[in-house]
């Protein structure tokens, strides 16, 4: 894509990654098949599977992730600290995005390994200096020098076009926001407390059908709208501790959602970010 419209789609990954290293969560496994568009064409990032907390000053040493998306200090088997893998395969990413192709490929992983510990790309002759600096700072062999994810964000091609509304970095103080949408989220899955009511009165009213039908559809009409408000409220609270909303373009929850009103029989769920 064009350099235009890949710093947009750029910023928006950047920015959800920074939430993340700010919440002391490494990804490490940063790809362009785990970036999803939603109806907005806005990034998500998915697939957390291999991500971890990390510490600074604490290493950690288990090498995961997609080969040629990982770092050289992975195929070296040492120990790394966790932004830094991030950041390397930021670059790969920004790379693919403006090129359609890999800084570093290989028809096997032995190949792809002595390319990777090489750090020798290709760039491409459409590509802007000020792209191609960002990559040669990115895309940095030795991880002590490689540039840091607020330096990325402070990149003279990060905002160009961007002058006058520069990448924000994620803080604590963002966490209001996210106990807002944990609070929202609350309340719309709390609602499905009426589809799970009418659901304990149906079975409520068929098991008690007879003498006792009174007492069975008040049993049933009961425990399913105090099990559907008690859940619905206790998925809002995880959701204001994960503080996902504080990026809008950020964390992909789908899959539990679909999960969600599949089992529930409901239409989509309209999530509003604010």
């Amino acid at each position: 894509m064009k350099e235009k419209e890949a710093r947009v789609k750029f910023r928006q990954i950047v920015s959800s990654v920074q939430y993340c290293h700010q919440k002391h969560v490494v990804h490490r496994d940063l790809k362009a098949e785990n970036l999803l568009l939603d109806a907005d064409m806005n990034i998500k990032i998915a697939d957390f599977g291999f991500s971890n907390e990390y510490s600074p000053g604490q290493r950690l040493d288990t090498f995961c992730g997609s080969p040629p998306y990982a770092a050289p200090e992975l195929f070296q088997g040492k120990k790394y600290e966790g932004p830094e893998v991030d950041v390397w395969s930021l670059g790969v990413i920004l790379y693919t995005l403006v090129s359609g192709s890999l800084p570093f490929d290989g028809q096997n992983l032995k190949e792809l390994r002595e390319r990777v510990l090489r750090g020798k790309y290709r760039i491409p002759f459409y590509m802007s200096t000020d792209c191609e600096a960002l990559l040669k700072r990115m895309l940095v062999l030795n991880p002590a020098k490689r540039h840091s994810l607020d330096a990325v964000m402070k990149d003279k091609w990060m905002n160009i076009g961007f002058e006058d509304s520069p990448l924000v970095f994620h803080s604590l103080s963002a966490s209001f926001r996210a106990a807002d949408w944990g609070a929202g989220c609350g309340r719309r899955l709390g609602r499905a407390r009426l589809l799970v009511a009418g659901l304990g009165a149906g079975w409520g009213a068929g098991w008690g059908a007879g003498p006792g039908g009174r007492l069975g559809a008040g049993w049933g009409a009961g425990w399913g709208a105090g099990w559907g408000a008690g859940w619905g409220a206790g998925w809002g609270r995880r959701l204001a501790d994960a503080g996902w909303d504080a990026v809008k373009s950020q964390v992909v929850l789908a899959s539990g959602l679909c999960k969600l009103r599949r089992w529930l029989a409901i239409e989509v769920l309209q999530l509003d970010w604010p």
